[in-house]
C-alpha cells in the first residue's frame, strides 16, 4: 500500500505539517512541546494509515485487484502532494499492476491515475476465456498478464522473456474466473486507456456461461475474435454470438464439430475464416458479405466455385471482395473453376504477392489474370497448403 503521508516532508522539500514555531519557550518546554507533537502525528499517521486500509477494504470489495505486485515496495512517499509536474513523472514511471494498485490506495489518488492517463496513448488488450481465462496488456516490449485460477498453489507472481519482450504474470484466485475477469476489465478500463484488440473465446471451457459471455462482450467491441468450440452442444450458443457480438475486423471460428443439420448465418465482419464450412452451401456463400473469405473443409465443388467466380466477374455478387480462398479436393478441379475467360500472368513474383496476401506459404507457381464486368481485375492461382490443394483469388 502506498502511504501519502510523511512526518518529514517540510525538511525533504514537500508540502506538509511543519515542525517549526515561532514562540520563544526554555529549552526543556521546547522539548517537552516536540515530544507531544511527535506522538500527535504519529497518532494521525496510524489513524491514516488505519482509514486508508478500510478504504482498500471496500474498494477490494467493489474490485478485487487484491494481489499486490511484489515490485510495489513504495511506502511512505507523498506522491499526492508533489507539484504536478512531478507527480506525473512518477506516474509515468510506473506500469498497469502499479497504477491499478496506487488507484485503489484511496479515492484521491483513484483520480490522480485516472487523470494522468486520460490523455494518453491506447495500450492493446486481449482477453481470452480458456480454461484459466486471462487478459493481457501489451506494451511496446513489455507485456502485464492477469490470469484467473481456482488452483490455490498456482496464486502468485512471475517474469520470463520472449524473444526481446518482458512478460509479467499475476496469478489470482477465484471461485468464478469469468465474472472475476468481467469485473476487473470493467476497472481497467475506468482508469487506463485501453483498447480490446483480440479476444480467444473458447466456448467449451465455461458452457453455462456461454451466453452470458456474449452478452458482456456486445458492450467491448474487439477487432479481432477467435471462437473455439469442438461440442455440438455448443451450436445454439455459436449461432447466438454471431447474431450478437461486434467484431470490427476479423473473426476466425476454429468450431470442429457441429450437429448434422447444422445451419447458421454468419455476420459481415470484413474478414472471415471458417475452420470446418460444411455447413456453407452455395447459396449462403453468394449472400456472404465479407471483404475476405477463408473456407477450410467446404463441402463446395469445383462446379460450386466457378459459379462464384463467374458471379463475382458479371457483378452479380461480392462487389467489395479483396480475397478468396478454398480447399480443392485435386489439382484437377482448376480446370473446372477456369472455364471462364482468363489470361495467364507471367509476374515473376507472384508467388510473393500470394504469400503477403494471405500471410503464409501459399506455394503458388502459376497464376490468372480474370476481369469483371467493370472492369475490375483479379488474380487467381492453385497452391497447396499442408498437404493439400488450395484455390486462391485476390482482386486490385
Amino acid at each position: 500500500m502506498v502511504i501519502l503521508e510523511v512526518s518529514k516532508a517540510t525538511k525533504d522539500g514537500f508540502s506538509g505539517h511543519s515542525t517549526e514555531t515561532t514562540k520563544t519557550t526554555s529549552p526543556r518546554r521546547t522539548q517537552k512541546r516536540i515530544r507531544s507533537q511527535g506522538s500527535r502525528r504519529r497518532w494521525r499517521t496510524a489513524d491514516t494509515m488505519n482509514s486508508r486500509e478500510n478504504l482498500d477494504n471496500s474498494l477490494e470489495l467493489l474490485h478485487p485487484f487484491s494481489l499486490i505486485h511484489p515490485s510495489s515496495k513504495m511506502r511512505h512517499f507523498p506522491l499526492l502532494d508533489l507539484p504536478l509536474v512531478s507527480k506525473e513523472h512518477v506516474l509515468a514511471m510506473m506500469d498497469p499492476y502499479e497504477w491499478i494498485n496506487f488507484s485503489l490506495a484511496s479515492r484521491k489518488a483513484y483520480s490522480a491515475v485516472k487523470t494522468f492517463l486520460k490523455n494518453k496513448s491506447f495500450l492493446t488488450v486481449i482477453i481470452s476465456t480458456e480454461a484459466e481465462p486471462y487478459i493481457v496488456i501489451t506494451g511496446k516490449h513489455e507485456s502485464w498478464n492477469f490470469e484467473w485460477t481456482q488452483t490455490l498453489s498456482m496464486v502468485g507472481y512471475k517474469t520470463n522473456r520472449t524473444g526481446d519482450r518482458k512478460v509479467n504474470t499475476l496469478y489470482k484466485y477465484s471461485e468464478n474466473p469469468i465474472e472475476s475477469l468481467k469485473l476487473d476489465f470493467g476497472y481497467m478500463r475506468e482508469i487506463i486507456a485501453i483498447e480490446l484488440v483480440y479476444v480467444t473465446f473458447d466456448m467449451k471451457s465455461f458452457p453455462n456461461q456461454n451466453k452470458s459471455i456474449t452478452n458482456w462482450l456486445r458492450f467491448h467491441p474487439t477487432c479481432r475474435i477467435e471462437i473455439t468450440s469442438s461440442n455440438e452442444q455448443c451450436d445454439d450458443d455459436l449461432k447466438y454470438a454471431m447474431e450478437n457480438l461486434v467484431v470490427t475486423d476479423s473473426m476466425w471460428l476454429r468450431c470442429v464439430d457441429f450437429s448434422q443439420d447444422f445451419q447458421m448465418e454468419l455476420p459481415r465482419t470484413p474478414r472471415i475464416r471458417i475452420d470446418k464450412s460444411s455447413f456453407i452451401s452455395f447459396e449462403q456463400l453468394l449472400k456472404l458479405e465479407n471483404q475476405s473469405i477463408s473456407l477450410f473443409r467446404p463441402r463446395l465443388s469445383a462446379e460450386d466455385i466457378n459459379g462464384f467466380v463467374r458471379n463475382w466477374m458479371s457483378c452479380r455478387t461480392h462487389l467489395h471482395l479483396k480475397t478468396f480462398d478454398i480447399d480443392l479436393s485435386n489439382f484437377e478441379s482448376m480446370n473446372i473453376i477456369m472455364d471462364v475467360p482468363h489470361e495467364e500472368t507471367n509476374d515473376s513474383h507472384i508467388a510473393n504477392s500470394f504469400d503477403e496476401s494471405f500471410q503464409c506459404r501459399c506455394g503458388v507457381r502459376e497464376g490468372f489474370d480474370i476481369k469483371r464486368s467493370d472492369g475490375k481485375l483479379a488474380r487467381v492461382a492453385v497452391g497447396q497448403l499442408n498437404g493439400g490443394f488450395r484455390f486462391y483469388m485476390i482482386t486490385y
